[in-house]
C-alpha cells in the first residue's frame, strides 16, 4: 500500500504546476510565475481510489514538503482535493530556486542576461509571438532586461507568466498574452529546455 500511495504522489508532485498572482483555478498543469518571484504550482492526475485514501495522500505530501531542505525556501501545500477520480495538489513556492531545488529540475526565472550568466546559452530557434516568424538568437538577445522563464520539458504543462510573452522557443506555444503550452521531451533520455522570454 505505502509504495503505491508514494508512487501516486510522486507522479503528482513531479508534475509542472505553477502560480502567477491573479488566479490559481486551473484544470490542468499549469505553473504560475508571480510577480513577487514565488511559485505555484498545480497538478492534475487521475487517479484510482482503490488504491488510497485521501488522509494517506495528503499525510504524504505533508511528510514529503517535511523532508525537503532546500538552500533557503520553503514548500507550502496550498490546495489537495480528490474528485471524480482526478487529484489536483497546489504547491507555492518561496522562489524558483525552491522549486528547482523540489522537483529535482531545471527552472529558472529572471532577465535575458542573468541567464546567460548562469550559462544557459539561447541556442533554441525561437519564434515571435506578434507574428509567428522565425527570429534569430542575436535578435532574442538584443534586448538583455527582457525576462525568462526556462524549464525541463518532462511533462506537458501550460506556463502563465505576469506580463506579455514576446518569444518561445520551440518546445513552446504561446495561447494567450501571458500564457504558454510547453511540450513534453518525446525523448526522456535527453534534457530539453523550453524558453519563453516576455516583457
Amino acid at each position: 500500500m505505502k509504495g503505491r500511495v508514494r508512487s501516486c504522489i510522486l507522479a503528482l508532485c513531479l508534475l509542472f504546476l505553477t502560480g502567477c498572482g491573479e488566479n490559481y483555478d486551473t484544470d490542468q498543469n499549469t505553473i504560475f510565475v508571480g510577480r513577487d518571484g514565488k511559485i505555484t504550482e498545480t497538478s492534475v492526475e487521475e487517479m484510482n481510489q482503490s488504491y488510497y485514501s485521501d488522509a494517506e495522500l495528503e499525510s504524504f505530501i505533508a511528510d514529503e514538503i517535511a523532508a525537503f531542505e532546500g538552500a533557503e525556501g520553503t514548500v507550502e501545500e496550498t490546495g489537495f482535493e480528490i474528485a471524480d477520480g482526478t487529484a489536483t495538489l497546489t504547491l507555492t513556492y518561496t522562489d524558483w530556486k525552491t522549486y528547482a531545488d523540489f522537483n529535482r529540475r531545471q527552472f529558472y526565472v529572471g532577465t535575458v542576461v542573468k541567464a546567460q550568466a548562469e550559462g544557459y546559452d539561447f541556442q533554441e530557434p525561437f519564434t515571435k509571438v506578434e507574428n509567428g516568424e522565425a527570429v534569430t538568437r542575436d535578435q532574442v538577445l538584443e534586448v538583455p532586461d527582457l525576462k525568462v522563464v526556462i524549464l525541463e520539458t518532462s511533462s506537458n504543462v501550460q506556463l502563465k507568466v505576469p506580463g506579455k510573452i514576446i518569444y518561445v522557443s520551440e518546445k513552446a506555444v504561446a495561447e494567450e498574452k501571458s500564457t504558454a503550452a510547453v511540450e513534453k521531451s518525446q525523448n526522456e533520455s535527453i534534457t530539453e529546455l523550453a524558453y519563453i522570454i516576455y516583457k
